[in-house]
Parts: C-alpha cells; structure tokens; sequence
C-alpha cells in the first residue's frame, strides 16, 4: 500500500516540478525581451565621447555652433560621454583650470549625427 502511494506521489511530482521549470524558463525569456528596443523607438539626439589626461583640476567639455552650446565635465577616470546633441557641426572645447592656469584644445567641425556616437579620443592637457 505505501508502494502505491510513493508510486502515485512521483507521478505527481515530476510533472510539477517540470512545469515549475518551464514557468522560470518562460520569465527569463520575458526578461531578455525587454531589454530589446522596439523598432518604434528611434534615438532622438546625438553624442560625443572621449577622455582626457590633466593634471589634477578641474576639466569642462563645451560644444557650440550656430544654435546651441552643451556642457559636460570628466568622470573620476577623465571620461566623458555627453548626448543631447541636434545633428550639426560643433566646435569642442576641452579645458582644465588648474589654480590660475588655463590649458585647453579645440577641436573644429565635430559632426554630430541622431543616433551616433562621435568619439574624440584622448585629449592630452598635460602637454598643452
């Protein structure tokens, strides 16, 4: 009689424990799905991205051209990424103020697309 009993709690068992298995199967892929952009959402701005080398100070990225300017400053690694950009040509200003001392480089006609990246390099302030 226990055989029996055993025998039909394993028949119970399984089956639920496979559909435990399919459920979380089925959750991970709901997770993959929302990392998926939709093909309605198109990226609205552009971006610039770059690093810079300076002696300990304070460092300021300023991009302008006809119709607006945009500010950004270096994270603790001297990296920057700064979007928000209309698709146009900027001038790009990377400056670092150093108790009175101004060091900077310009880079003329960066162009800015929607949807890109522009990437500027390295910036080295320490030999400017």
């Amino acid at each position: 009689m226990i055989w029996r009993i055993l025998i039909i709690l394993i028949l119970i068992a399984v089956p639920v424990s496979g559909l435990a298995e399919f459920k979380e199967s089925k959750i991970a892929a709901a997770d993959r799905d929302d990392v998926l952009l939709s093909t309605n959402e198109a990226p609205e701005d552009g971006a610039i991205l770059g690093s810079v080398i300076s002696p300990e100070g304070e460092v300021t990225i300023c991009a302008v051209n006809d119709s607006s300017e945009i500010k950004g400053t270096v994270n603790e690694d001297g990296e920057f990424f700064i979007n928000g950009f209309e698709p146009g040509v900027y001038s790009v200003t990377i400056s670092s103020k150093i108790d009175d001392e101004i060091k900077q480089l310009t880079y003329e006609d960066v162009e800015v697309r929607i949807g890109e990246v522009t990437a500027l390099g390295t910036t080295d302030l320490e030999h400017e």
